[in-house]
């Protein structure tokens, strides 16, 4: 399977795991399992 991470849209995640800032991703989901890249 070939993932096109840079035709994804971005998605801003604020407080991201209790930081103070944003963290900007692009999420592909497939059943429960979830692949990020930011």
């Amino acid at each position: 399977m070939i993932i096109d991470f840079p035709n994804i849209p971005e998605q801003r995640l604020p407080n991201f795991k209790g930081g103070e800032k944003e963290y900007i991703a692009r999420m592909f989901f497939v059943g429960q399992n979830l692949i990020m890249y930011g």
